[in-house]
Order: structure tokens, then C-alpha cells, then sequence
């Protein structure tokens, strides 16, 4: 061709016929396709020869374009692909992040009339709005992002999303490490994603758990009436599925993380125990105490499971001191738990009759050794004395819970031997003595047990005592009370 700059223009169509002769042109030339191509034509073009410069256009469906746009951004990288138009009605243009980045010539050529871009991280949605400002294009919103991330980086960038949500340029998010976005509460309550239009509601693919924190004990309440929107808003989603029905969710709380000082959370207790998510969880998920100061609880708090499923929820060591308005009686102390391995009670005040503290002598023992305990206050028993009635060794048993109370109590010992009785007789807070043992054992000892004004009761214990004898020890000893092995006087 003897042009200075030599150019043909024809159909595709004759490319298609007269390619070989076409091939025989010895000098390189531009050939201009006059007709529009398909996006299959155009990928599957051949030039002719290595002189000759195809340039064309390619009108196709917008499905086809979408499906083939990385071959396309090479043709036109390449200067073949002049122009590109969509041929069907235009629709948001959907093409992945990854994709826009590298076919950037592609769409600035097709200019549609915006983008619905997927696989979007939070990265990118911060830097690819530019990018997509150079399109110039023509839609309102310009571009939408799906965006497609691991839940801390979500996190990181809500923000950023909101601002791009307020503009209406996010549709969509996934989490892909399928971990629950953490959430501040007062993030939460402020962001337009989970508070906004409901009919304009981000579609959360499969589902996203939100994990608020950040509360104070009093903000449950509040944190329950969001986590209840929000199910709301996802059922209504639920119930509307997507074109070809593909579903639609939005993100719902699974759980609130309370940080907050011993004494606040103490006050919200009934209410940190009440609020419960639709699945019957509680709703907080995590408590954090923010000081060293004891969080005083009752014992009916303690004994509560209610409460205690609370408690154990507290993540860090802090201890509990016991009501000291509210008396603790032998059982509630023998039914106290820590509620969990954090906590720690302090020693405490346990308030009851002397007959209930030596009916559980062994496990009362356990607790002080423990130091679980640091006094005992006594009422009265049904006798409406606060008397000891133990024996010997139960006394000597109880010596270290003896210690630890406060005011005044007695001693009635029994089931003593003659013997006993007398090495007994100085025992301090001594009220009476009972007996148990034999006609002989107790002559034996006669004159000792006529200087214990103390001994109230003697049991006899020989099947046929001798009366005599019997009789000589009932005159020596008016003041007790003689009866057999089963109780009756003798």
C-alpha cells in the first residue's frame, strides 16, 4: 500500500473473506471494522498478518461484557478496542474489585452508568472511590460495594462504611473468616448501617453476628431494645429474598461486653440476668470489672442461678463480700460457691442456732479452716437457750468455731461417763452435764459426782441394775434425773 499512512475500512465480514489476500499486504496497515462486534468476535479475532493493526468496536449485552472483561481491557490496552457499548437496557455493572483495579482502560471505554463492585475489602473501598471518580459516571449512586472482608478489618473501617453507606455505596457486606464483627455500643447506636432505612438495609450475606462492647452495666437495657431492631430488620430481609431467590439478612447482636465497676454491675444484676437474646443466651457475653473495690452481694444473690450464670461471665479476678444486712444461716454458708474461678468470698458472718452449727459440725469445720468464715452470731434454739448440747468430743471439735463467736452461748455436755464427768467439771461455760454409764462406774466415782452441782440427767446403762445401789446413788445425787436406756425414769 503506498499511503503514508495506510488504512482500510471494511465489514467484519470481509476480514472473514478476504483474509488470506489481506496477508499478502507487505507493508504494515491500520483495518478499520466498520460494523460493531460481538464480545466473542472481538476475543476470537485474528489479524490477518503481523502488518496489519485491527481496530474495532464491540457492542454486546451487558452479561457478555460483564463475563469478559479482563479479555477485553487487553484489546483495549492493546489500541484494537475503540469503543465498547452495552447493546441491552444498562444496569448497575457488576465487576469485582480485583477486576476494576486491572481493567481499568476497559471501563473508562465503556463508561456505564455505575458499578456494582464485589469482593470489595475495606482497603479498598478506602482507595478505590478516586479510581472510580475518574469513570465520570453518569448513576446515582455512581458505584455500590459488596463489601467481602475478615471481620477485624470490618471492624477497623465501620466508620469509613457508614460515611460510604450515608451516600448509599454499600449494599452488601460477608465477613470471610465468619467471625462476629466487634462493635463499640456507641458506634452501634450512631451507625446509619444498623439504624437506618430498613427498606434501604445492607443484605449481610449468611448472616453477621454483632458482639457490642464497651457497655456499662446500665446500657443492657438499651443494648436489648438495639439487638431487637436489628432481628426485626432481619426477618423482614429473610422473608424478602433477592431476585432468583437468592436471601437476604442483616446483622444481629450475639452478644454485649460489659465494662463497668463492681458496684454498677452489682445494681444490674437482675437485669444483666433477665435480658436474653431470641435463642434464650443471655445477652451479655463478657463482663470486665473496672476496679478492685468487692461487689457486695446477698446470699439469695449467691444462690440464684440466675445470677450466678452472670457472674461467671466476669473475666478478670475480683471478690465478692457478703451482704452483712442479710444473715447468712449454717446452710446458705455450707451452699455458698464461687461462681466462678475469678471470684473469690471474702470470709463472712454466718448467723444460727447453736443445734444447726454442731448438726453440721464436719462441713462447718471445712469452712473454717478455710477461713471461709469470720464469725458466728447465735440465736436461740427451739429450747430458746443458746447452749451447746455436744458431747466431749464434739466439743473438743469444735474449738476453732467456738472461737469465732460473738457473745455470749453455753455448754450442755452428754453421753459423759462417770469418769468423764469429773475431769469435765471446769469446762469454761459449763451449763450441765449428762451421764451415761453404769451402776458400778457411777458408785465408783460418787464422791466426786456429789461436788458437780452440773449433772442434770443420768442415763443407767446395766439391762437389771441393782437396786440398792441404785437407790443409794439417786439419794446422793437429788438434783439429777435417773432414767434407763430408753428414756424412762427409773
Amino acid at each position: 500500500l503506498t499511503d503514508k499512512k495506510p488504512a482500510l475500512t471494511m465489514p467484519s465480514t470481509d476480514l472473514d473473506a478476504y483474509s488470506d489476500l489481506l496477508g499478502l499486504v507487505q507493508n504494515g496497515f491500520k483495518l478499520n471494522l466498520s460494523d460493531p462486534l460481538s464480545v466473542d468476535k472481538a476475543t476470537s479475532l485474528t489479524a490477518p498478518s503481523a502488518n496489519v493493526t485491527l481496530a474495532f468496536t464491540v457492542s454486546d449485552t451487558q452479561a457478555n461484557i460483564q463475563d469478559n472483561i479482563d479479555a477485553l481491557q487487553v484489546l483495549v490496552k492493546s489500541k484494537q478496542l475503540t469503543s465498547l457499548q452495552i447493546s441491552d437496557t444498562p444496569k448497575p455493572f457488576v465487576i469485582s474489585a480485583a477486576s476494576l483495579k486491572s481493567d481499568v482502560d476497559a471501563i473508562n471505554l465503556l463508561k456505564p452508568p455505575s458499578l456494582n463492585i464485589s469482593d470489595v475489602t475495606v482497603a479498598d473501598a478506602m482507595s478505590l472511590p478516586p479510581v472510580i471518580k475518574s469513570f465520570k459516571l453518569s448513576g446515582n449512586p455512581p458505584f455500590t460495594f459488596a463489601i467481602n472482608d475478615t471481620a477485624k478489618n470490618i471492624s477497623a473501617g465501620w466508620s469509613s462504611l457508614d460515611s460510604l453507606y450515608k451516600n448509599n455505596m454499600v449494599s452488601d457486606i460477608s465477613v470471610s473468616d465468619g467471625n462476629p464483627i466487634s462493635l463499640t455500643f456507641a458506634a452501634a447506636k450512631k451507625s446509619l448501617i444498623l439504624n437506618g432505612d430498613p427498606t434501604k438495609a445492607v443484605n449481610f450475606h449468611d448472616g453477621v453476628s454483632l458482639v457490642l462492647t464497651g457497655l456499662k452495666a446500665s446500657d443492657i437495657t438499651a443494648a436489648n431494645d438495639l439487638a431487637t431492631k436489628l432481628a426485626t430488620t432481619n426477618a423482614a430481609l429473610n422473608a424478602s429474598p433477592l431476585p432468583y431467590g437468592s436471601p437476604q439478612a442483616f446483622a444481629t447482636i450475639s452478644g454485649a461486653e460489659i465494662s463497668d465497676t463492681a458496684g454498677n454491675i452489682a445494681k444490674n444484676l437482675t437485669a444483666l440476668s433477665t435480658t436474653k437474646l431470641a435463642d434464650g443466651s443471655l445477652l451479655a457475653s463478657k463482663i470486665t470489672i473496672t476496679d478492685k473495690a468487692p461487689m457486695t452481694l446477698s446470699v439469695d444473690k449467691l444462690a440464684d442461678s440466675k445470677i450466678t450464670d452472670v457472674l461467671a461471665l466476669i473475666s478478670n479476678a475480683y471478690s465478692i463480700k457478703m451482704d452483712p444486712s442479710v444473715k447468712i444461716s449454717v446452710s446458705q454458708a455450707l451452699a455458698l460457691a464461687a461462681p466462678n474461678k475469678n471470684a473469690t468470698i471474702m470470709p463472712y458472718a454466718v448467723t444460727d442456732t447453736p443445734d444447726n452449727l454442731i448438726a453440721s459440725l464436719a462441713d462447718v469445720l471445712k469452712l473454717a479452716s478455710a477461713k471461709s468464715i469470720s464469725q458466728f452470731a447465735l440465736t436461740p434454739n427451739a429450747d430458746t437457750t443458746v447452749n451447746f448440747t455436744v458431747t466431749k468430743d464434739q466439743l473438743s471439735k469444735a474449738a476453732p468455731i467456738l472461737a469465732l463467736i460473738k457473745g455470749s452461748y453455753g455448754v450442755n455436755l452428754t453421753g459423759l461417763t462417770a469418769s468423764d464427768a469429773v475431769a469435765s467439771a471446769k469446762t469454761a461455760k459449763l451449763q450441765s452435764m449428762a451421764l451415761k454409764d453404769s451402776v458400778a462406774n457411777l458408785t465408783a466415782s460418787l464422791k466426786a459426782l456429789q461436788a458437780l452441782s452440773k449433772v442434770k440427767t443420768i442415763v443407767v446403762t446395766d439391762a437389771k441394775p441393782d437396786a440398792t445401789k441404785l437407790a443409794a446413788l439417786k439419794t446422793a445425787l437429788p438434783n439429777a434425773t435417773f432414767t434407763d436406756s430408753t428414756g424412762k425414769t427409773i
